[in-house]
This record gives structure tokens, sequence and C-alpha cells, in this order.
């Protein structure tokens, strides 16, 4: 317990330095991007860090979607709101965790299953291209 306490603040002041400005550099925005959503699982819920970063995310700041592929197992990750308005949600969906950044954080503002949970209002229709997903534990 003290090990994972650890852990998180080490992440959430290494994301704070990030966003302050200190050492950010150009190729490090997406790194820093997905470092802060990760602080920001991590701070409001009860997942782990080895957890989250198997995590794939959609990262469109000042929004951010995270999908977990272990629930339920054999999940495909992708998609928010839905077809027409945007990218089609999967027959199979992992569990979904949707998050706002505000000021220096990230916010978890709604999770659930993507068809079965009402996204955000404000969050972009294009949040969850699966094209655009990239596993929050890559550098």
């Amino acid at each position: 317990m003290e090990e994972r306490r650890a852990t998180r603040c080490a992440l959430v002041t290494s994301v704070w330095l990030v966003v302050a400005g200190c050492g950010l550099g150009p190729g490090q925005d997406a790194e820093a991007l997905r470092a802060g959503v990760s602080a920001g699982l991590l701070a409001s819920s009860s997942l782990s860090l080895q957890q989250v970063s198997t995590f794939q995310a959609h990262v469109q700041n000042p929004w951010a979607v995270a999908y977990d592929p272990a629930d339920p197992p054999g999940c495909v990750p992708g998609g928010v709101w839905g077809e027409p308005s945007g990218p089609p949600i999967a027959e199979a969906p992992c569990k979904a965790y949707v998050l706002h950044r505000r000021k220096s954080r990230w916010a978890l503002v709604g999770s659930g299953w993507p068809g079965s949970f009402v996204p955000p209002d404000g969050a972009p229709k294009s949040l969850g291209a699966p094209d655009d997903l990239h596993y929050l534990g890559s550098e």
C-alpha cells in the first residue's frame, strides 16, 4: 500500500513539473499528456499503476478516454459516442474512463462501457477513434 502511494506521489509530482513547463521539449508533449492521464486515473480510482499502463487511450486535449483491455476479457477498445456522431462502438467494448483536464490535472468525469453510459457534455464526438489509441505505458 505504501509503495503504491509513493508511486502515485512520484507520478503526480513528475506530471506537475512537466505541466508547469519544467523540461517539456519537442516530442515530449504526447508523453506528458499520457502521464497526466495516467496520474488522473490513479488519483481518482482504485486502479493500479501496472493496470493503467496496459490501457489504450486517445488524448484530445483537454479530453481523454482510456480503455481497460481486461474489462471484460476479449474486449475491443474504441468509440465513446457511437455512430453517426463518432467512431463506432465495438460489439464487445472495453470499459472506458473519460477524463477532462482541469488546469494542471486530469479528472475522471465518467466511466462505463460505451453504448451503456452517457458520455459527459462537451466531450468531442471523435474521442476514442481506434486509429488514435496509444498505450498509456508506452514511451
